[in-house]
């Protein structure tokens, strides 16, 4: 049994177990179904205190809920072809090694598409994001891997940029186009593709950065705003993350039910503030 995330307070639980007991997030899903991109990060089977990590066997239940409920899509599928039923893609950011553990195998046995973005720099310097950002030392994919993942199963690579820093800090004097345009050239000689898809290192963005990564032949844009797809080129994903250490709040964020703005006003009935 996995433990619930210690930083949701006890009455938001109960509420949320409430909320599971009436079904009230199959019932959004069932009637005002939208499709639907979520992001993921880690998938680990050891906790590591990553904060936007998912435990291995929550991700299972996770893949099952969805799977009863949802078509599940590759992303260029999502965005490009309509359908009558509700969609979900499902994207993994940061390329760490424990997709290649915990959530390929399980992905693969089921023939489920997904798409990784890769920060390139950390695949060829063999080095480690969280240890430059908050000193957890989580090792990515290396190239090998991910050519075999590529020839067994319908997972795709994309890009997270070549260094991962923001990009509207790098906007300026043609960084952010040096950058992309790194990220672009490592994955065509490494994987052999062209990336089309751009995931913004930690949601950030603007206009600029747009118009820039659109210049280099991005075709869409993917931010952390939580809302459904859209049209254009610039679609937000819903985050899945520690906090949803219990599969009743994943349902209900999967729903549209716990976006920023509803998660303060359930804060506000739970704790009358």
């Amino acid at each position: 049994m996995i433990a619930p995330a210690p930083h949701i307070g006890r009455l938001e639980r109960r509420l949320i177990q409430l909320l599971d007991l009436f079904s009230v997030a199959n019932l959004k899903i069932k009637m005002m179904g939208q499709d639907t991109i979520l992001t993921y990060h880690s998938v680990e089977s050891t906790p590591s205190g990553y904060r936007y990590s998912v435990a291995k066997e929550l991700f299972a239940e996770q893949i099952d809920y969805l799977q009863a409920r949802f078509e599940i899509v590759s992303l260029k599928s999502l965005l490009t072809e309509k359908s009558d039923q509700t969609r979900i893609a499902l994207t993994f950011d940061d390329a760490y090694a424990d997709f290649y553990e915990n959530a390929y195998p399980l992905l693969r046995e089921r023939n489920l598409p997904a798409t990784v973005f890769v920060p390139t720099h950390f695949i060829e310097t063999d080095s480690s994001l969280l240890a430059r950002d908050e000193n957890i030392e989580k090792p990515h994919l290396t190239w090998q891997q991910m050519h075999e993942i590529m020839a067994n199963s319908a997972i795709t690579f994309q890009s997270h940029t070549h260094t991962h820093r923001s990009a509207v800090n790098q906007q300026n004097a043609g960084v952010l186009e040096a950058d992309l345009q790194q990220s672009i050239d490592s994955l065509t000689d490494n994987l052999g593709i062209k990336p089309d898809f751009l995931a913004y290192p930690y949601g950030l963005f603007n206009s600029q950065t747009h118009q820039i990564a659109l210049d280099c032949g991005f075709q869409t844009l993917l931010t952390m705003q939580d809302q459904p797809v859209g049209r254009g080129p610039v679609q937000g994903r819903l985050d899945i993350y520690q906090r949803n250490q219990t599969l009743p709040y994943f349902k209900l964020t999967v729903a549209g039910l716990l976006g920023p703005g509803m998660r303060q006003k359930l804060r506000k009935i739970v704790y009358r503030r």
